[in-house]
């Protein structure tokens, strides 16, 4: 029995880690940056645990025109309800834009993110979306209040998987926020998702300990 359980452990742990890849989280910290600044274009670019996705941030109307001079800014004060080093549209009454870009032959996957209020106050939403490159609805919140009383916050997970550029969407106030933007990269291959190879090594036990299992019960 134990050579039972141990074999099939394995085998869930390489499907666990086939299915949950290292992500990267965006959470505005450690960015020396003061109130009102813009979020630098190079944060979360190309880096860490997601080196062939690209991040940009941007400030749009309705339509989806970039603002002349404005960008997401950087607040680091926890008056977003509860949520420190927060991101926000730098112009209020317009849309804030987060966008994460896949390299060719990799995936890009929107894990999950937080939203507040400023200050810690439950504020009515606009929109809240997550949109594709050419700007079809690919996720909508379904919420119309953003919390931020108590302090709190919202907590969303949009597991949307793209091959092509994705853009987190909201507004139109820019006294609602953004923080802890999770998202994480696979590898494919004519739209297959190719195994890292952990995960096939960890498959290969698994799967040597269920014939191993079998040969002792023959």
């Amino acid at each position: 029995m134990k050579i039972k359980h141990f074999s099939s452990s394995l085998l869930a742990v390489g499907l666990l880690i086939a299915n949950n890849a290292s992500a990267t989280v965006l959470d505005f910290a450690g960015l020396g940056l003061s109130n009102w600044e813009s979020i630098p274009q190079t944060y979360g670019d190309n880096t860490g645990t997601t080196p062939n996705v690209g991040v940009s941030y941007s400030v749009v109307d309705g339509s989806g025109n970039p603002h002349a001079t404005e960008s997401i800014e950087y607040w680091n004060t926890p008056q977003y309800g509860d949520l420190f080093d927060v991101a926000y549209s730098g112009a209020n009454g317009w849309y804030a834009k987060i966008t994460l870009t896949p390299d060719s032959g990799f995936d890009v996957i929107l894990n999950s993110f937080d939203m507040a209020g400023y200050p810690q106050t439950n504020l009515a939403l606009a929109s809240l979306e997550v949109l594709s490159g050419s700007g079809a609805q690919l996720w909508d919140s379904g919420v119309t209040t953003i919390l931020g009383a108590g302090p709190t916050h919202n907590s969303f997970s949009p597991n949307i998987t793209s091959s092509g550029p994705i853009s987190i969407v909201w507004g139109t106030n820019w006294n609602i926020g953004i923080d802890n933007i999770n998202f994480s990269q696979r590898q494919t291959q004519g739209g297959i998702p190719v195994p890292e190879p952990t995960t096939l090594a960890l498959l290969g036990l698994g799967l040597a300990g269920l014939g191993f299992r079998r040969k002792r019960r023959d």
